[in-house]
């Protein structure tokens, strides 16, 4: 009886912050969707300010991976967004090129391509997404643009795709599983 007094007077003292912390985990249960895409637009366009911002050239690249899980988990509009939100930062950072944008087109085929893979493991999913993200890049840069500065850009790509492969192994599921409550 005591410790529930304690609460209500607690409650009363902090009523708004109560209701903020309420409201806030309310509107996370009801628009999970929004802000798990919105967090992956967040963390895309905090890699580009690592990069434009203040010179640290990240070897992770969040934007594809945010792209294969909201198509994953919602849909592929939700993914569409996600991969169109990078034109946006691509025109945010004055980077307009025809090889960015044909990068915009891997991400837009990531969003409808894995609806086929839904029933399929997300680790497995997302290590094949991979293959086809990084087989499609290789062709556009190197047999459509002819692109020789392509291979000084590999190990950077080798060391996103072992970071995703080793996030896709050991967290996918639990990311997924996040992300549909």
């Amino acid at each position: 009886m005591m410790k529930t007094k304690k609460f209500f007077k607690l409650l009363k003292e902090n009523n708004r912050q109560f209701l903020f912390l309420f409201v806030c985990v309310i509107f996370l249960i009801l628009a999970k969707k929004y802000f798990f895409m919105s967090l992956f637009i967040l963390l895309n366009y905090f890699v580009l300010w690592l990069k434009f911002g203040i010179g640290f050239d990240s070897p992770i690249e969040v934007i594809s991976f945010g792209t294969f899980m909201s198509s994953y988990v919602y849909g592929p509009l939700e993914g569409v967004i996600v991969a169109g939100s990078s034109l946006v930062a691509i025109s945010l950072t004055g980077r307009i090129k025809i090889s960015k944008l044909s990068t915009n087109v891997i991400l837009f085929m990531i969003a409808g391509l894995t609806q086929l893979l839904r029933n399929v493991n997300v680790s497995t999913a997302g290590i094949l997404i991979l293959v086809f993200k990084y087989s499609f890049d290789a062709f556009f840069y190197l047999v459509i643009y002819r692109d020789a500065d392509y291979f000084r850009k590999i190990p950077t790509k080798l060391v996103n795709a072992l970071f995703w492969v080793l996030i896709y192994l050991r967290f996918g599921q639990n990311i997924v599983s996040l992300m549909a409550l």
